[in-house]
């Protein structure tokens, strides 16, 4: 009987230590629930990431930005205010070489959003992809590290050849 009242007792504290940390919401900043839970009550690392805001000054336009919590975005944006030369390239995006080289990294896909700001690790560039083509596809993977707000898009159309990028946190 006691055996059964004090499996009743874990059961139920169990249940109710997932209830609880099963709603996201309410624990975004947990790192854990307990060694009893861990891995069916916290949250994934998609779910609890969050974005923060960042500020793309081109010259004298300002466009506004979400940068990602990732490793890689974290890492980037340590060096901020990050000033990049970029060069436009294929009517779709401007790109540009870092002077230094992230750690972290990780898979890429081989296309883009508009508003992507993203990293090639493989010729260590940043970009900014504001326009799609008829032909999306890349022939680099692309990591992406954060957005430019779908309204300041338009913004990425005046600029020339070459412009310098500098990426802040307002």
């Amino acid at each position: 009987m006691k055996r059964l009242l004090l499996a009743m007792i874990a059961v139920s504290t169990i249940v109710g230590i997932v209830f609880y940390a099963g709603s996201p919401s309410e624990n975004e900043g947990m790192a854990s629930v307990s060694t009893a839970t861990q891995g069916i009550a916290e949250p994934s690392r998609e779910m609890a990431s969050a974005s923060s805001a960042v500020i793309v000054r081109a010259g004298e336009n300002v466009m506004h930005a979400e940068w990602e919590d990732t490793d890689l975005a974290r890492e980037i944006q340590s060096h901020f205010p990050l000033t990049v030369d970029m060069i436009h390239y294929g009517g779709r995006e401007y790109y540009g070489s870092l002077d230094w080289t992230p750690m972290y990294s990780g898979k890429g896909k081989l296309s883009f959003e508009n508003g992507d700001i993203t990293y090639c690790a493989k010729n260590n560039t940043l970009a900014i992809f504001y326009d799609q083509t008829d032909h999306p596809n890349l022939t680099m993977e692309v990591i992406r590290v954060g957005r430019i707000n779908a309204e300041d898009l338009d913004t990425m159309y005046r600029f020339g050849n070459r412009e310098e990028f500098t990426f802040a946190v307002p």
